[in-house]
């Protein structure tokens, strides 16, 4: 694909995705996968059609520093077997060709290839229309850290994009976002004491409660017109 960004790639995947295919899955250039992965993801997009999305898991280098593993940094939540989930991402999941077409055929936003989050949404859009996004708890996918992301700075900068994300998803495809506001913040005081809490305990930074904080914080950002360009060359 000659047009640089995240978003035009994807798209030309789905070029290449015709009526003799069945499915497209889509996985990142990082990752490896399980052994059983591919009968495992397959299986259950028969079986629950739509969009179907497996775990990833993190594998940090023996070197990461103490205060991220302590953390638990990097430690997607689990989810449970079959569990709906609001969107996916392009790092371990099948969409079927039948629902694909039902929702228009839709095409990755390409105002999103500089900042991330195309993948969360299109598949935040397929949801709108009608398909379903199922767990599979059982499709294993594992990617490792480069070095230059077992940072402060780089997770900092991360965690407020996905927050900005977040909010310009939802501003698209007409959700209510101001209104979430006093919830946000509440959040935002919770986790923040929660925070502390852990850090006068001895447990040091979580990523739960920092996590919210700045998703958060990303949230309102968004609102003001901020965006994180983490893959502008």
């Amino acid at each position: 694909e000659e047009e640089p960004g995240i978003a035009s790639a994807r798209n030309r995947g789905l070029q290449h995705f015709g009526p003799e295919h069945h499915g497209i899955i889509f996985v990142d250039d990082d990752e490896w996968v399980g052994a059983h992965w591919f009968e495992t993801l397959t299986s259950a997009a028969e079986r629950s059609g739509g969009v179907v999305s497996g775990p990833v898991h993190t594998v940090l280098p023996d070197d990461a520093p103490r205060w991220m593993v302590r953390g638990g940094f990097y430690q997607r939540p689990a989810l449970k077997d079959g569990q709906p989930m609001p969107s996916a991402a392009t790092n371990n999941t099948l969409l079927l060709r039948s629902d694909w077409e039902a929702a228009g055929s839709p095409r990755f936003d390409t105002a999103f290839s500089t900042t991330g989050g195309s993948d969360i949404d299109f598949f935040w859009g397929l949801r709108q229309h009608g398909v379903t996004i199922t767990h599979v708890a059982d499709a294993d996918v594992y990617e490792d850290v480069p070095p230059e992301r077992l940072t402060w700075k780089w997770l900092r900068r991360r965690l407020v994009r996905n927050g900005i994300v977040n909010t310009r998803v939802r501003l698209k495809h007409g959700q209510p976002v101001v209104r979430a506001l006093p919830r946000g913040v509440a959040r935002v005081g919770y986790n923040a004491v929660l925070l502390a809490w852990n850090v006068v305990r001895g447990r040091g930074v979580q990523a739960k409660p920092l996590n919210a904080v700045l998703h958060e914080y990303g949230k309102v950002a968004g609102l003001l017109g901020q965006r994180v360009h983490e893959y502008k060359r």
